[in-house]
């Protein structure tokens, strides 16, 4: 067909179809640019509330997250994600939600904001669990997340435990202890989780956290994140960060007549009569303007209707949030009295350090040891000869040295009450034979208790830092009696008894006991003057010489590369005494007993004994046992029989 002969209708149609052709063309471009846009720019609070779920396995509340939930969480997410902030520092007690913050920090990071992300935390295994426990569920969880986060394929499953990558960056999870990996890639987002549990050197190559931080140099936007429960007074990183910070504290409107205020624990009140003998059932808030009495109800309304005040505005590059337990939707006026009142009768010092640092998110300021007069514990002895009422549990402790073997028994009662009854010297090198037999048949022997009921020795550890191998060839025998060797622990904050072990050339059983923290234990009982819990007896067997004994050294703190080093120093050659009674604090401390049920079959045998001669007493004690057999002994093997074992 020739040109002149298109009609007009055919040239209307072509102009028709070339419209179309180019809407298409216009609508699939106008697709693909969209593809290419950043998604809208959210805040991390913005985008948790939109985005993120909690996780079954990590939370008790399943389901879609909601800032309202803990709305003092909002700002501090939101700090981090904005631009004029440089560094951000959370110094908080447990039980706020800081790891859900972390994770939120996390999940922005790789969604809306990608780049390299680094989690430091104190050890590996801690980095392991956070990895599998928390954060895998949460990118299983949450759709944005899921659909960036290749899933961990079966041959190559424990890298990327600690290595994640996405479009635009990679997530890394790394030990405090390990320098190679704290300098080994540039990062962009630097996240410091429970920094006061870091030790103070990665290696030899210096602070871990500074070692970290020169890998943040390249980015002009990067971000610095400390979070962790404060420990101890002078060396504790989150509060020189907080300090440096602008210190934003957390101001709550009372109910009543509206005056802002921060919640202190002062504030808290409850009757304290009552709480001498049970705990309260009621705590209520005071007011410190009004001081009208607000319940727990009133407590939660006005966390809801909280605001963070900077101390320090002027400092605007370095945001810094402190928080405690009161501020949780998660805790309770009455759980944290509780905890506290506990702590505080507890009368061990590590105890109610946790409880400071964990409850109430401040450091722990060990105050320099008082010292203890000879002559006031002199004043306190009793007149006792037969084990008193009130004790139904023996232990010893024995001390080798290289003339001696000196050997202390204890007895003990509820609340871990304890009564001195004896302390002997058996002269003699500890290489001699004889001299173990002495040890032999003084523990062996029975102790009078003042309702006529003959005790025995229930436990009792050896000391095996002198003569080794031949406290190793008598304990080893003897477990079935339940006597052990032991050996102190170098570790500043090692449990008075550690788990055992039979790596030895005797393959003895051998107990590791945390001295330091079982000297801390014993000096702070032999302050209290109530007789009760915790309260120590001692008998006219003990002397000056003994008192000047168990006395002899002190607590000796220093600060050391910004580390607080403690360690108990001798003031006094001797210290014999104190070492024993290290070991029979140990002895009842893995005993663990039913203190209900022990009181219960030693009356049963008081009752008895005055009417049946002692032949017939002792088969009582073997009626009358119910017992369990301990984790750590052999299976066969000679073993006393008495009503203690019971529990």
């Amino acid at each position: 067909m020739k040109r002149s002969e298109i009609s007009p209708t055919s040239h209307d149609e072509l102009e028709v179809v070339q419209r179309l052709i180019d809407d298409q063309n216009a609508s699939i471009m106008e697709s693909v640019f969209r593809m290419f846009e950043p998604p809208p720019r959210l805040t991390i609070s913005e985008w948790a509330e939109k985005y993120a779920y909690l996780s079954p396995e990590d939370s008790a509340e399943p389901g879609k997250y909601h800032c309202s939930r803990a709305p003092y969480q909002r700002e501090m997410m939101d700090a981090v994600s904005d631009p004029e902030i440089e560094e951000v520092s959370y110094k908080t007690s447990s039980q706020v939600g800081k790891t859900q913050i972390a994770k939120a920090i996390i999940g922005y990071y790789m969604q809306q904001d990608p780049g390299p992300i680094l989690l430091v935390m104190p050890n590996e295994k801690m980095v392991r669990s956070f990895s599998k426990d928390r954060l895998t569920p949460m990118l299983r969880d949450t759709p944005v997340l899921r659909e960036l986060v290749r899933q961990a394929r079966a041959k190559n499953s424990s890298n990327e435990i600690l290595h994640k990558t996405f479009p635009g960056g990679h997530f890394t999870g790394v030990s405090a202890g390990t320098a190679s990996d704290l300098v080994s890639r540039p990062i962009r987002i630097l996240i410091f989780d429970e920094k006061d549990k870091y030790k103070s050197s990665a290696g030899y190559s210096g602070d871990p956290s500074e070692m970290a931080k020169t890998r943040t140099k390249t980015f002009f936007n990067r971000k610095i994140i400390n979070i962790s429960t404060p420990e101890i007074e002078g060396a504790s990183p989150i509060s020189a960060d907080f300090d440096r910070s602008d210190q934003r504290y957390n101001y709550v409107p009372c109910i009543r007549c509206g005056f802002p205020q921060r919640l202190y624990f002062a504030n808290m009140k409850w009757d304290k009569a009552a709480a001498v003998d049970v705990l309260p059932d009621r705590v209520w808030y005071e007011c410190e303007q009004c001081h009208a009495k607000l319940e727990e109800s009133d407590r939660m309304k006005m966390v809801t209707a909280g605001e963070w005040r900077p101390t320090y505005p002027e400092r605007r590059r370095h945001a810094g949030f402190f928080l405690w337990e009161l501020y949780s939707p998660w805790s309770s006026m009455l759980a944290i009295a509780h905890k506290f009142i506990a702590a505080r009768r507890s009368n061990n010092p590590e105890i109610l350090k946790q409880v400071v640092n964990e409850v109430f998110g401040e450091v722990w300021r060990y105050v320099q040891e008082t010292k203890i007069n000879e002559s006031d514990l002199l004043k306190r002895r009793d007149e006792y000869t037969d084990v008193p009422e009130g004790a139904y549990i023996l232990t010893a402790g024995v001390d080798v040295q290289g003339d001696r073997i000196e050997v202390g028994i204890d007895a003990w009662g509820p609340g871990e009450q304890s009564w001195m009854i004896d302390h002997q010297i058996l002269p003699g090198s500890p290489e001699r034979a004889d001299v173990w037999g002495l040890l032999e048949n003084y523990l062996l022997g029975s102790w009078k208790h003042e309702s006529g009921v003959m005790m025995n020795i229930e436990c009792c550890f050896v000391d095996s830092g002198n003569f080794t191998d031949y406290v190793y060839g008598y304990t080893k025998p003897r477990t079935g009696r339940r006597i052990f060797a032991s050996k102190g622990s170098s570790q500043e904050k090692a449990p008075i008894v550690g788990k055992p072990s039979t790596n030895n050339r005797a393959r003895a059983l051998l107990f590791p006991i945390g001295t330091d923290v079982a000297k801390t234990v014993i000096m702070s009982r032999l302050k209290i003057e109530d007789r009760g819990a915790g309260y120590m007896h001692f008998n006219q067997k003990a002397d000056e010489n003994y008192f000047s004994q168990l006395t002899a050294e002190r607590l000796k703190t220093w600060l050391a590369k910004g580390r607080l080093n403690r360690k108990w120093v001798k003031v006094r050659e001797r210290n014999e005494v104190l070492d024993v009674k290290v070991m029979n604090l140990a002895a009842i401390l893995y005993l663990n007993p039913n203190w209900e049920l022990v009181k219960t079959n030693f009356e049963s045998l008081a009752d008895a004994s005055p009417s049946v001669p002692a032949e017939e007493s002792d088969k009582l004690k073997v009626q009358s046992e119910i017992r369990t057999r301990d984790p750590f002994l052999p299976a066969t093997g000679p073993r006393r029989k008495n009503f203690v074992h019971g529990w």
